[in-house]
Formats: C-alpha cells, sequence, structure tokens
C-alpha cells in the first residue's frame, strides 16, 4: 500500500488541505447501490490568502482524476504489488476526485464522488482511505477526517456511526482553517422516511430526504455528534 499512498499524496493532499464547510450527500437507491459524494469549499479560506504574483494561477482551473485510470497507469507499480494489496487498491476504483479553482473569484472547491455497487463496498473504499491516511510519513494524514464513518443500510433503514479519527486525535492543528464552517450532510433514500433519530433534521417535502447541519469544528472534534438513524415507511 506504501506506493499507492505515494502515488495518491499530491492528489488528497490538495483536495483535503484546506477546507471552511463541508458537504455529505448520499443516495441510496432501491436496488442496494448507493452514490456518495464529499465536497469540501474552501473559498472562505481562499478569501485571506493574498493575491499570487505567478499569471499561471490567474483563471478557473478543474481538475478531474478517476482514481481507475490512475491505476491503469501506474499498472507496472501495481503489479508488483502482494495480490492482497491489489485487490485492497482496487476498491478506490469508483471514485473521482473533482477539484475547482479560481484565485481571481476566491473560489476552491474540491469533491470526491463515486457510485458503489453497495454500502460494503463503498465503507470498504472510505476505509482503505482512511488506512493511507494513517500510513507512517503520510501527507494524507490530513484527510483522515474523510473517513471515520461508517454506513449500514438494508433497505428499510439507514444507520451512521463515526468516531473520531486517529489523525484528528494527534493532530488538530488544522481545525481553525474550519471557524464558522458548517457541516451539511443529505441523505436521499428510495421510500418515504418515518422516522429520524436526530431531533434538529430537516424532511424534505417529498418526504425521502434528511437534511442535517452541524458546525464544521464541532463534527470534527466530536464526530460521534453525527450519528444517525433513520427509519423508512414500508
Amino acid at each position: 500500500m506504501k506506493i499507492t499512498a505515494q502515488i495518491l499524496t499530491f492528489i488528497l493532499f490538495s483536495l483535503f488541505i484546506v477546507g471552511c464547510s463541508i458537504t455529505e450527500e448520499i443516495t441510496f437507491n432501491a436496488n442496494g447501490s448507493i452514490r456518495y459524494s464529499y465536497l469540501i469549499d474552501g473559498s472562505a479560506f481562499m478569501e485571506i490568502l493574498p493575491d499570487s504574483t505567478d499569471q499561471n494561477n490567474k483563471g478557473s482551473k478543474d481538475t478531474l482524476v478517476l482514481l481507475s485510470d490512475l491505476f491503469k497507469q501506474q499498472r507496472d507499480s501495481f503489479s508488483k504489488l502482494p495480490k492482497e494489496d491489489q485487490e485492497i487498491i482496487k476498491t478506490l476504483n469508483p471514485l473521482i476526485i473533482k477539484v475547482h479553482k479560481d484565485e481571481e473569484k476566491k473560489e476552491w472547491i474540491s469533491q470526491i464522488l463515486g457510485d458503489f455497487k453497495n454500502v460494503d463496498s463503498l465503507n470498504m473504499a472510505l476505509s482503505v482511505l482512511n488506512d493511507m491516511g494513517h500510513s507512517e510519513g503520510s501527507m494524507t494524514k490530513t484527510m483522515g477526517f474523510l473517513t471515520n464513518t461508517t454506513y449500514g443500510w438494508n433497505g428499510k433503514e439507514f444507520i451512521k456511526t463515526s468516531v473520531i479519527s486517529k489523525s484528528m486525535k494527534e493532530d488538530s492543528s488544522s481545525l481553525y482553517m474550519y471557524e464558522g464552517g458548517k457541516f451539511h450532510t443529505k441523505y436521499n433514500f428510495p421510500k418515504k422516511i418515518k422516522k429520524v433519530s436526530d431531533p434538529s433534521a430537516l424532511i424534505s417535502q417529498d418526504g425521502k430526504s434528511v437534511i442535517v447541519e452541524y458546525d464544521a469544528q464541532e463534527y470534527l472534534r466530536h464526530p460521534e455528534k453525527t450519528n444517525l438513524k433513520v427509519e423508512l415507511e414500508d
């Protein structure tokens, strides 16, 4: 996994090192498949940065990375890894990384998203990213907060369980970047919602989505406060 972590470092570091507000959205389909999105809006942080004198940084820049394509490009390196590690790496294939930066407009939006066949494949991918973030000397330690959550989904009930990440326990110095920021969550379901464990949650007009908002710093310090259980109608 060391080679893979090194290859992904330059992408993941740029994606998760800066941020102010976080938006997590997950869509659960009737066939068990899942669409996952985790977006960080660092535009507010960009406002306090000095303007660059480098003309190459002017204007809008968009980056799109399909991890499946990246792995194909590095197939020679991956083929030298143990078979077990190769199988673990394949769990990241559904993930796509998007970064939008516009220095003149003070915009910096980063997103990781993907379509998964079931909740187990999603949990596995996030767990692998978490392991990379905790590897010795890895710059991706700053993204540990992304993967401290596991999801349960059986078609009738959704359960979200979060614990503080190892990286955040060891070093919380980056929390200042999220002061005043929000952690927005939205979960979409194929049926109407019957019950939600969080009394502050909002339910959409069609009754099939639940929306909860938290303080971003509080989320990173105490992610267990975002634990959630949603029951659907029969």
